[in-house]
């Protein structure tokens, strides 16, 4: 489960930033008439950022936590695996000793 959580940071480490818009108007008369004056400009823009070099090392490091988890992760499963063989082992040589 903790592994999973690194996991998903991952794509989102890489995520773009939202998207922008934006309108605005400039020399609008005081009557808001946008066919009286000649100078008035309406102005719309839209923007959005590509992926640049620090959100690409941030995917980088999000991915590396993650594979760090992972491994830790199955360091203890291989160590709990050992433990409960060698219980198993060492219960199996005293019931035959005893027995």
């Amino acid at each position: 489960m903790r592994w999973e959580i690194y996991k998903e940071k991952v794509p989102q480490a890489s995520a773009l930033e939202d998207p922008m818009f934006s309108f605005g108007i400039i020399n609008l008369p005081t009557d808001f008439s946008f066919t009286k004056e000649d100078m008035t400009m309406k102005e719309f823009s839209f923007r959005r950022n590509s992926l640049s070099r620090e959100e690409a090392l941030m995917k980088e490091m999000a991915e590396k936590e993650a594979e760090a988890v992972y491994t830790e992760i199955q360091g203890r499963i291989n160590q709990i695996i050992k433990e409960v063989s060698s219980g198993y082992y060492e219960l199996s040589h005293v019931y035959r000793a005893t027995g």
